[in-house]
């Protein structure tokens, strides 16, 4: 139902998990309908929010789909305009790097790389995925998935919610409820990562209509996603509203 839907999570806890496992996961893990480690599998999900992409677009992507522009520093992605044609990647999102940058960056003295950024998070996820499928898989001849299983094809929708699962539960993300009949039920849905990105942005004070074009909403739908976003910032309210009063020092 509309409930689920609205199911989120902060994308700034995903930068506060310990060291992920880089090594790649051989098939005999169990773990055949999910990335090559956990590492790319945040970064996936990371990805997913900063794009606000329903699941099933996830899953249809290919890896041509995405692309880097080094001089400008940008990260650009094509995708469906429709939520009726998911497999039609007709429009294009942007978002560039947010590192800090000194006047000389180095090799002894590189760039402050944030764990959030999209422009650097898609750049390392490229460069894995073609160490683990070749140079060629990043070419539109090749119709690689973005996002590959283990034997290289492109993952279910319902596989692409295994792993958003996966990757929030290792962020200390409760991924379940029990509801009022004591069922144990799933939090987060195909719009999960929409969400998260629209409320994401809407805490940070992005202007609305900004949100439903980078979102691609082509209605008002995205207002009842952020409603709750300003309430993030309740704890600072009092002392945004009345002014701080003079307390006279008492000596003991």
């Amino acid at each position: 139902g509309g409930q689920s839907l609205k199911t989120a999570f902060e994308l700034e806890l995903l930068a506060l998990q310990p060291t992920l496992d880089t090594r790649v996961h051989p098939d005999d893990t169990g773990r055949q309908h999910g990335l090559w480690n956990h590492t790319a599998e945040t970064r996936m999900v990371i990805l997913g929010t900063w794009f606000m992409t329903r699941g099933i677009e996830l899953a249809a992507a290919e890896a041509h789909h995405l692309q880097i522009d080094e001089g400008r520093r940008t990260v650009s992605w094509l995708l469906p305009v429709s939520k009726t044609d998911w497999a039609a990647a007709d429009t294009t999102r942007s978002h560039g790097c947010c590192c800090r940058r000194s006047e000389s960056v180095t090799r002894a003295c590189p760039e402050e790389t944030h764990p959030m950024c999209p422009f650097h998070t898609a750049k390392q996820y490229l460069i894995e995925l073609a160490q683990q499928k070749g140079n060629r898989a990043l070419t539109s001849e090749a119709h690689t998935p973005l996002f590959p299983s283990h034997k290289g094809e492109f993952l279910g929708k319902d596989d692409v919610m295994d792993i958003i699962r996966r990757v929030l539960g290792r962020a200390g993300i409760p991924t379940t409820a029990t509801d009022q009949f004591g069922k144990t039920k799933q939090l987060f849905a195909q719009h999960s990562l929409r969400v998260a990105g629209a409320q994401f942005l809407a805490r940070k004070q992005i202007d609305l209509y900004v949100i439903q074009v980078l979102g691609r909403w082509g209605s008002r739908a995205v207002e009842r996603y952020v409603q709750d976003a300003p309430l993030a910032r309740l704890p600072s309210l009092a002392q945004q509203v009345l002014p701080p009063l003079w307390v006279p020092h008492v000596n003991n």
